[in-house]
């Protein structure tokens, strides 16, 4: 079993309101749930860091001031490790794509032989070979 130091960071109100809605009680929940995830792992005897305001204050629970007292707050507590965790925005890609329309491609193609055959311009309508897929 391994000792190991658990630092999550508050998460910024104004980021994640923005997802879950303003007031959303997940936004306090998240640094507590995070802790009993890795709470849930035998392999690991984790000291929440947060709670521990006899040697941190809270500058020292940021990626800065972890990083900055490592040593001394790991000597202070019995940590092999300490383990900080932030939040970032969600990674979002919007965006459409087009895609050959197999039935609009082939009535092109058979409108086209159509022509060469008969010697006269086969209408086959105006409907797009490449559509928009759609945003994803």
């Amino acid at each position: 079993i391994r000792n190991v130091g658990l630092a999550v960071e508050p998460p910024k109100k104004s980021l994640w309101e923005a997802i879950f809605g303003e007031g959303s009680s997940f936004i306090d929940q998240m640094p507590s749930k995070v802790f009993e995830a890795f709470d849930k792992e035998s392999y690991y005897k984790l000291t929440d860091l947060s709670k521990r305001a006899d040697i941190l204050n809270e500058a020292t629970l940021s990626l800065t001031g972890i990083t900055k007292s490592r040593a001394k707050i790991g000597n202070l507590i019995g940590a092999e490790a300490i383990l900080y965790i932030g939040y970032q925005k969600p990674y979002t890609e919007c965006s459409t794509e087009n895609k050959i329309d197999a039935v609009a491609a082939g009535l092109k193609v058979a409108g086209f032989a159509a022509s060469m055959a008969t010697g006269k311009e086969v209408n086959t309508g105006n409907e797009p070979v490449s559509k928009p897929t759609g945003v994803r």
